[in-house]
């Protein structure tokens, strides 16, 4: 399995996400297209600035189709790795805090511990119990995996 069909990641509105403040913007239906190249490790400049209208053009995104998520604080947003999003500048005077966890299979992922295991929950003991870098504990990092996660 690849990772990008088996992550999900979370924000959740720690301060109220509008429009002026840059809150998180999506593409629904956008992960159908597949790896777009859009991100830092393709050709794109999607996730390094602003969203160029024209680039979503290109890879046969209207954008049009984009939806601001205005949240309220403890509003939760989930979206894959394919999900095309992205957030503007926040041109307010307020914050917009958004803490953002990710969530993997253990089976697709370079470091870790498992939670569940066949179904089944794996309880958190002392020394957590860990799916593939072992070496954690020694070397605890940062650690980046440079694999190519949309293959």
């Amino acid at each position: 399995d690849n990772v990008a069909d088996a992550t999900v990641t979370t924000g959740l509105a720690v301060d109220r996400a509008t429009l002026d403040n840059g809150c998180l913007q999506v593409v629904p239906g956008s992960h159908k297209l597949g790896y777009l190249g859009l991100s830092d490790e393709g050709t794109g400049e999607l996730m390094k600035g602003l969203t160029a209208e024209e680039e979503l053009r290109k890879v046969g995104i209207d954008p049009a189709t984009i939806v601001p998520l205005v949240l309220e604080p403890g509003d939760l947003a989930l979206w894959g790795l394919l999900t095309v999003h992205g957030s503007s500048p926040n041109k307010s005077q307020h914050d917009r805090a958004f803490a953002l966890s990710s969530y993997v299979r253990a089976d697709t992922t370079q470091r870790g511990e498992w939670a569940f295991r066949d179904g089944v929950s794996v309880p958190l003991g002392k020394t957590p119990t860990l799916c593939k870098y072992e070496k954690l504990f020694e070397e605890p990092g940062p650690m980046y995996d440079t694999t190519a996660w949309w293959k």
